[in-house]
């Protein structure tokens, strides 16, 4: 399977991808997971969803994730499971962002940032912490097909939770020492009062009301 989303990744041929092609180019780049969701973005409908899980061509790993089996398992499987609940409405961040980059043992539960609040009002997973805060593609690169908060970022952003000062103040050493953050820079930024931030972005109600935190 992993073999065939590779040849649709070299584009052989000049036929246009079929959908079932365009899914396992999505899929191939976090060991064959996927929602729903991205399912129906490029244009597979839930009929076609039931096609494919009766073919056994892939399988439902919760509610609205899906995995095509053959491909190579990623590391980080759990996290990617919390991350496509929310639609690509959310970041890893925080702890969980901290561990991707090496800088840090995983937290016991997945920490993600989102900067819509209609997630507020609506049901997140027991294993999820979730943050409301402004993102932008500037705040962000990716890691294991995942999109994760930068270095600077992350750390910050640690700063400012309830996270162990002392477990903080070692993150930010080891990316000093390799390079990965400018010193001065880290420390302004560590100094600088939250409420500089922009405001979120407002969203109508929506689903049953439940926040994980903040």
């Amino acid at each position: 399977m992993e073999a065939m989303a590779q040849a649709v990744h070299q584009g052989r041929g000049v036929r246009r991808k079929t959908k079932w092609e365009e899914l396992l180019l999505l899929a191939s780049a976090r060991g064959g997971l996927f929602s729903a969701h991205e399912a129906h973005t490029i244009g597979l409908t839930r009929q076609g969803l039931q096609h494919h899980l009766r073919r056994g061509a892939i399988f439902r790993v919760a509610r609205g994730i899906y995995r095509i089996p053959n491909m190579a398992v990623r590391p980080h499987e759990s996290l990617v499971c919390a991350w496509l609940h929310f639609k690509d409405d959310a970041t890893v961040s925080h702890g969980s962002a901290l561990a991707l980059h090496g800088l840090s043992v995983k937290p016991a539960v997945h920490q993600l940032t989102t900067a819509y609040t209609r997630w507020r009002r609506r049901r997140v997973p027991r294993d999820v912490e979730l943050h409301f805060a402004p993102l932008t593609w500037r705040d962000l690169t990716y890691v294991d097909g995942l999109p994760v908060t930068l270095v600077l970022r992350t750390l910050v952003d640690c700063h400012h939770s309830s996270m162990d000062p002392e477990r903080v103040d070692e993150a930010c050493a080891r990316a000093v020492e390799r390079d990965l953050v400018d010193a001065g820079r880290l420390t302004s930024a560590r100094a600088a009062p939250r409420w500089l931030r922009p405001p979120l972005p407002r969203a109508p109600p929506s689903g049953r009301s439940r926040r994980r935190h903040r």
